[in-house]
């Protein structure tokens, strides 16, 4: 879903190309835009920072991360209070990412999706902690393939107001303030990403018309790519967890009784075994066959650690492995899914 078209179009003087260091004017220039300019505390906002090539030359550039090596090349936030000067929000990710290079053509633009809510700075803090009004702006680092040095790409400033959540805002909000499900809700992990995933669950499953909803179900659709297939949530979590997502509950080859045999290799947790070898075991249990596609032969496969339906673990290892089921003679073939081509992949963070 095209997360960041704007809904409200902030009217500014056209971002301007600066540097550091003067340099020449190459018709690059970056434009800042807000999806809404109204929110609650601990309400995530969502911006484009949006570089465009309005020269009539092609360049080849190297693109900034929003989280890459603090102070070398990232992309820079300013934030200030009113009445106050700009100061440098990080996020420190406790990571590095790197700057792609990438062809920036005539008449081309980038988008760069902003994400801004925390910093893991210190003890942590919210980007707009208090109600008020901010203004913010951003700062591109910009490494050209035929020019030496770094130009600096930097924005309009964009009003932000905040304001106090009240009433069934203020609940919503108090149940997931928490310095771990706002990490969670930035950066999308952790040591147990479970946890707060489950705090956003229930935080929707008593206020599904919040305010606070849009960002929760972010982190928990980046939470169901990286970690659903990896079975850190009960079986009861899972079917909660894809309710709030709306998610259907499938019931895979529904007909077949055979996999309704139950799975289970007992408390002390399960080793990780290849897919043949875990297919084996599953035909025990059921006396359906199974097979993988040759791609998937050497992947390995933790049996479950909870009593689960047969049915059931086919779903959550179709969901992680990025593939599908179908029927094979007596049985079951797992194949890899096609690659989809993503229009926005080279505009995500």
């Amino acid at each position: 879903m095209q997360r960041y078209a704007p809904v409200i179009i902030i009217v500014a003087s056209l971002a301007h190309s600066a540097s550091r260091a003067r340099g020449e004017d190459l018709g690059i220039s970056i434009t800042l835009i807000a999806q809404s300019t109204d929110h609650l505390v601990g309400e995530p906002v969502y911006l484009d920072a949006m570089v465009r090539n309005r020269s009539k030359r092609d360049y080849s550039a190297c693109r900034a991360p929003l989280y890459g090596c603090e102070d070398i090349y990232t992309l820079e936030l300013y934030i200030a209070p009113e009445n106050k000067p700009f100061e440098r929000f990080r996020f420190d990710p406790g990571g590095c990412a790197e700057g792609r290079r990438m062809d920036l053509k005539a008449g081309e633009s980038w988008s760069n999706p902003v994400f801004l809510f925390y910093s893991r700075l210190g003890p942590g803090r919210l980007a707009f902690e208090r109600p008020g009004t901010y203004s913010v702006k951003v700062v591109h680092p910009l490494m050209l393939a035929d020019r030496p040095g770094i130009r600096y790409l930097e924005s309009n400033a964009v009003p932000i107001r905040i304001s106090a959540p009240a009433g069934a805002e203020a609940d919503a909000w108090s149940r997931i303030r928490s310095r771990e499900v706002l990490d969670f809700l930035q950066f999308g992990d952790g040591p147990h990403p479970e946890r707060p995933a489950m705090r956003l669950v229930e935080m929707l499953e008593a206020h599904p018309t919040s305010r606070y909803r849009e960002g929760a179900l972010d982190a928990l659709r980046r939470f169901s790519t990286l970690h659903l297939g990896q079975r850190l949530l009960s079986a009861e979590e899972r079917r909660r967890f894809r309710a709030v997502l709306g998610i259907p509950e499938s019931r895979l080859f529904a007909e077949d009784r055979r996999l309704d045999a139950t799975i289970y290799d007992g408390p002390d947790g399960p080793a990780d075994s290849p897919l043949p070898v875990l297919f084996e075991f599953w035909s025990v249990k059921s006396g359906a066959t199974f097979t993988a596609s040759p791609g998937l032969r050497q992947q390995s496969w933790s049996r479950s650690r909870e009593t689960l339906l047969l049915r059931d673990e086919m779903e959550v290892m179709a969901e992680c492995l990025k593939a599908s089921w179908t029927k094979a003679g007596d049985g079951y073939s797992l194949s890899e899914d096609s690659p989809k081509t993503d229009p926005d992949a080279e505009r995500k963070p």
